[in-house]
């Protein structure tokens, strides 16, 4: 995966967005490091995302 360009942060601050080059008929995973902080000045876990792209 490559990732394209960064969109930004939603106005409310819970959700980031990117575009990315995909290709169909592929595995892929994304990793967001704990560099987030959530409202409450926490710092997040690292989280793993997995998904699939269709054929």
């Amino acid at each position: 995966m490559i990732m394209t360009k960064y969109v930004g942060f939603s106005e409310d601050r819970t959700a980031v967005s990117f575009e990315a080059s995909l290709k169909p008929g592929r595995k892929y995973q994304l990793q967001l490091p704990s560099k987030f902080i959530d409202a409450t000045g926490y710092f997040n876990k690292p989280y793993l995302i997995e998904f699939e792209t269709k054929k």
